[in-house]
């Protein structure tokens, strides 16, 4: 009997250790015993390239530190895998209803409830298949933006628990178009699960800097070489061979920033108070449904005390939003080649599914409905409607960005108080002098204060430039225009815009922005800015910006912006 045990353990034995090492192998992407050949089919090569990208990114986040202000633990690097989509705001252009009820469902709800000067709006783009969330966050007595969801109608209540139930988290397809520092900010998710409007959500950080990474490389690999010679590695010294794109993308074609797919699981939800994380706090709990949906830019981390991240960037974003919804795992999808050829952030082997309250052939999407904000004032406590008015005479935004501008006269500019209300009261007076009254009331002060520091100051414009839009002619607004470069401010808004860029892409996106009727809107929201950004106009200007578009090619400082723009972006073209 014993020689029999010890013959059969000696027969199972190498099995035991040759599925041992294969089981390892697919979990450590370590060589097999016996190595397929060196060369194969583009599909073949395409597959086990993804494969071993697959397998190294998650070693990777196998090893990651779970610090909280790691970029790296943050919950948007993509599982390579399909899924299920349950888009619940679309702003695609498939449902014109749908895209404008989606707009108008969202508000801000920026840093100016605690004294702050940030602003920021959602709007619908009704000829473009996105909406966008644009603004300017200022850390001056805050230091965050965000947009949140109207409360949702009695009728309709919260998104129901069938529309929640089976759902791993939420989701969103969005980019950033203002620049590439994603990273130096943090994005957050918000969820509310109960009716009230309190200071105490659920929020979660997201990585939306890896999931624009994550996306700039798959549009690399889908429209690069997919067929690889020897063992189909980048590394490898036989490199691509011929070109195999895969699948078709869904991309704007005119358009070099591809869209992220921005994957938050509800575990990754936790209690908040402000940014402060709430010790002990309750798991999110969505089987009674979600009452609000919101989206936060901020220069504060998740954590129990007030964590600030470093060398965050103020000033002016924008971020494109293509949907928002909830995701669930495609738990059926048992074909792991499927399942990486889909690995793209853009959404080519995710299911677009209907609401599960609906019919399963049914694919459309349902906007919850939402109160208007008339409705939402009428709906609040008595209280609380008799104290807004007090609030907002104490606290507004107008007072805010009033003591904002007079730091920046008195403390960074130089001027005495008592001049700094002098000029004031002389921009005011000539209002109707829109840019030129407060630039030349500051030359004036320069001129009689010699010695002092000085310098151009823009004045808060941002109001007064939104109404000369509406009540004056292109030709007005290209005057103010060349106005400004001789004060050499608009080569400063130039700087901003072309940090990250080079100056070819400069002039494609200030192309692409004329085309589309934003440069205006671009333009005032930059303006505004200035007031409060003293590094931008206490420092000189940038010689990278200014050759580009006018001055150095002998093109005249009085012709319009937009000649010299339109002739450089031809030239280039």
């Amino acid at each position: 009997m014993t020689t029999l045990m010890m013959m059969m353990m000696m027969m199972i034995l190498p099995l035991l250790l040759m599925v041992t090492h294969r089981w390892t192998c697919a979990a450590f992407s370590i060589p097999p015993l016996h190595p397929p050949p060196r060369h194969h089919s583009s599909a073949s090569c395409a597959i086990k390239r993804r494969t071993t990208t697959t397998s190294r990114a998650a070693e990777a986040a196998t090893s990651a530190p779970s610090s909280s202000s790691s970029s790296s633990s943050l919950p948007s690097r993509i599982d390579n895998s399909a899924h299920r989509l349950v888009p619940i705001f679309d702003f695609r252009l498939d449902d014109p209803i749908a895209k404008a009820r989606s707009s108008s469902s969202f508000e801000r709800i920026d840093d100016a409830v605690m004294g702050g000067i940030s602003t920021s709006a959602l709007r619908d783009v009704p000829t473009e298949s996105h909406a966008i969330w644009s603004g300017i966050c200022r850390t001056d007595g805050g230091g965050f933006c965000g947009v949140r969801t109207l409360p949702f109608d009695t009728s309709t209540g919260s998104l129901s628990n069938a529309d929640t139930i089976g759902m791993d988290g939420v989701y969103a397809i969005c980019r950033l178009v203002s620049d590439d520092d994603a990273r130096r900010r943090v994005w957050k998710m918000t969820l509310r699960t109960e009716e009230g409007r309190g200071e105490r959500v659920y929020q979660a950080e997201y990585d939306l800097g890896g999931a624009m990474d994550d996306a700039r490389r798959r549009r690399r690999r889908r429209d690069g070489a997919v067929k690889y010679d020897d063992d189909c590695d980048d590394d490898d010294e036989g490199g691509p061979t011929t070109t195999d794109p895969v699948g078709d993308v869904d991309v704007d074609d005119d358009d070099d920033i591809p869209w992220a797919k921005v994957m938050v699981p509800f575990d990754d939800f936790r209690l908040v108070r402000g940014p402060r994380l709430v010790t002990d706090g309750p798991k999110l709990d969505v089987s009674n449904g979600i009452y609000q949906i919101g989206m936060t830019l901020s220069k504060f981390r998740i954590a129990v005390n007030t964590t600030e991240i470093e060398n965050f960037r103020s000033g002016y974003f924008e971020m494109h939003i293509r949907s928002i919804g909830f995701y669930r795992k495609n738990k059926n999808n048992d074909d792991a080649t499927t399942a990486l050829v889909g690995d793209d952030n853009d959404g080519v082997n995710d299911v677009l599914a209907p609401s599960s309250s609906l019919p399963p052939d049914v694919n459309i999407v349902v906007v919850p409905e939402t109160l208007s904000k008339e409705e939402s004032m009428r709906r609040r406590p008595l209280l609380l409607r008799m104290m807004l008015p007090v609030a907002k005479l104490l606290f507004s935004e107008k007072a805010s960005r009033r003591r904002s501008a007079m730091k920046l006269l008195t403390t960074d500019r130089g001027l005495s108080r008592l001049d700094a209300i002098k000029l004031g009261i002389r921009y005011r007076r000539r209002a109707g002098s829109g840019v030129f009254g407060l630039l030349s009331q500051q030359g004036r002060y320069r001129k009689r204060r010699k010695g002092k520091r000085g310098g151009n100051v823009s004045g808060s414009t941002g109001k007064r430039l939104e109404n000369e839009l509406v009540n004056e002619s292109e030709l007005r607004m290209a005057q103010k225009l060349d106005y400004l470069l001789e004060q050499k401010l608009a080569w400063q808004l130039l700087e901003r815009m072309s940090e990250n860029g080079s100056e070819l892409r400069l002039a494609q996106k200030l192309d692409y922005l004329l085309e589309q009727k934003l440069a205006w809107q671009l333009l005032e929201r930059m303006l505004e800015s200035l007031v409060f950004d003293t590094n931008l106009i206490a420092n000189g200007v940038s010689s990278r910006s200014a050759p580009n578009l006018g001055r150095s090619d002998g093109v005249s400082s009085r012709r319009s912006i937009f000649q010299v723009i339109t002739n450089d972006c031809d030239s280039r073209r």
